[in-house]
């Protein structure tokens, strides 16, 4: 797979060399830079993973839940009217009858520390898993959002890079009608040449250079869309390192390979939110079972009718308890049961995306292959015609030199060969997104960081 990553950054061909777009080679930048600078520093990837420590925070809060809870409480009171109880009348002689009776003192107050321990709920452990689940899940798609912007950056440095050549071409074009056009002009003013000859050449330098400041325009675009992509300030400057080399394209082993998902984030996703499915219907079920608590407590309590009592620690009893709380559900009106039967249905759509992603994933990786054999095909007719329309042009141009053509066949030529170059390399910018497609469609776009 590394040899073809490394098909990808250097399949171009160079057809003249020329540096339009050069700039500081200090701020030069390979693909595998841009792609390792958008990652790091890019604001969607560095949310993702900011969600996978919160997911870790989570974790720690959900441990709490099975340590001792202790709580300290302070309580006073001051009631302004006694509360009333009613007592039997057979206490002061009057039996069959009730006696309102206001008993207690003005001032009550106690302080207690008290304690809880959860000893078994079969809930939590469940849920523990669940929260770690939920770590893994969070971590797959930090994963994911540093594979879609290697791919979205990988994109826009082969357009970029094209866009830069295309530049070159039509510089290497312009000087040769630049120098054919100064030829020209001399042979008008030596009666060689008539001015449409001279007016011909000189519309077709200034079809170039409008050409050329466009391509210089769209050059810059792609360049700060990039920068956007990486986080990177829009005013610094940057330069494409990867160089357009000469040699013959050759198709990668993966256009022939038999679909492999096992590296995709997407599969990878699904696997964790199937399992995330079934804890959480094993832990609605646990709701079933009795739960066990842990309690104690100690404190101290005061009942007088003024604050100087109450600074008296006679009038202060002391009180301690421990003991068991079982929880023993028995009927909710079917609330657990309904909840059940929501997550079952959960797993079922679960079933359906499982099945709609293979189908995605499968159609992506075949129209990638695809798209591959067919632009690599293009690309073999289209660089014979390069060739071609390059070497008619060369000889037009000699022959225009030695007065045996006329403009009208030289500046035809060169439209054909500024045609051809422009389709080849049109193509040959396809194919290697194709081939960058298939990168992605086999989950392997992290290579491109190597």
């Amino acid at each position: 797979m590394q040899q073809f990553k490394i098909r990808l950054l250097f399949s171009l061909f160079s057809i003249f060399s020329i540096g339009l777009f050069s700039q500081d080679a200090g701020n030069a930048m390979k693909l595998k830079d841009c792609v390792s600078y958008a990652i790091e520093n890019n604001a969607r990837v560095e949310k993702a993973r900011l969600e996978v420590e919160k997911s870790k925070r989570k974790i720690k809060e959900y441990i709490s839940t099975a340590l001792p809870s202790v709580n300290a409480d302070i309580d006073f009171r001051w009631n302004i009217e006694l509360p009333t109880q009613q007592l039997p009348g057979e206490i002061i002689g009057a039996p069959g009858e009730l006696v309102p009776v206001q008993f207690g003192t003005n001032l009550n107050t106690g302080t207690g520390l008290s304690v809880s321990q959860a000893i078994f709920d079969k809930r939590y452990s469940i849920g523990l898993e669940g929260a770690r689940k939920v770590v893994e899940l969070n971590g797959v798609a930090h994963e994911k959002s540093k594979e879609a912007i290697a791919y979205e950056v990988g994109k826009l440095y082969y357009q970029a890079l094209v866009t830069k050549k295309q530049g070159d071409i039509l510089t290497a074009n312009l000087k040769q009608i630049e120098k054919l056009l100064s030829l020209t002009d001399t042979q008008y003013r030596n009666g060689f040449a008539t001015k449409t000859d001279v007016d011909r050449l000189r519309v077709t330098k200034t079809n170039l250079e409008t050409q050329i400041e466009n391509l210089q325009l769209q050059y810059g675009q792609l360049l700060d869309v990039m920068k956007n992509l990486m986080s990177m300030p829009l005013e610094q400057e940057i330069v494409l390192a990867d160089t357009i080399i000469n040699q013959k394209y050759e198709l990668p082993s993966a256009v022939a390979l038999k679909p492999d998902f096992s590296n995709k984030t997407e599969i990878r996703l699904l696997a964790i939110q199937d399992r995330l499915n079934q804890i959480n219907v094993e832990q609605l079920r646990a709701g079933y079972y009795p739960s066990v608590d842990l309690l104690g407590g100690y404190g101290l309590q005061a009942q007088a009718d003024n604050f100087d009592q109450l600074a008296n620690s006679d009038f202060w009893f002391s009180f301690s308890y421990v003991g068991l709380k079982v929880s023993v559900p028995i009927f909710d009106g079917f609330a657990k049961k309904s909840r059940i039967a929501q997550a079952q249905v959960q797993i079922e759509q679960w079933r359906q995306d499982k099945l709609a992603t293979e189908l995605d994933l499968n159609l992506q990786h075949r129209q990638a292959q695809q798209q591959l054999q067919l632009n690599y095909n293009n690309l073999q007719s289209l660089a014979e015609n390069r060739r071609v329309a390059e070497e008619v042009y060369r000889i037009s141009e000699k022959r225009f030199s030695e007065g045996v053509a006329n403009i009208t066949e030289l500046l035809s030529a060169e439209t054909a060969m500024r045609e051809a170059q422009t389709n080849y390399l049109t193509t040959l910018l396809r194919l290697n997104l194709a081939e960058l497609e298939l990168l992605n469609a086999r989950g392997e776009i992290m290579t491109l960081t190597n």
